[in-house]
């Protein structure tokens, strides 16, 4: 049955810019475009990284 109600997005276009830089190369949800574009932005001061539920360092990581 489909629904008659309108989906409305509650997201704020300026808390979602970072959405455009997504890119799925080993990411699930283009998490890795995202995370790239921050570090661009921030600048990077060490070289250190820890990632949780990463599966093998490669697949699904986002690091």
């Amino acid at each position: 049955m489909k629904s008659m109600f309108k989906r409305i997005s509650r997201v704020k276009p300026e808390s979602a810019y970072l959405q455009k830089f997504n890119r799925k190369v080993t990411s699930q949800r283009g998490e890795d475009g995202i995370i790239e574009k921050i570090f661009e932005i921030a600048g990077a001061a060490n070289r250190y990284c820890v990632e949780f539920g990463a599966w093998d360092g490669k697949l699904y990581s986002n690091t």
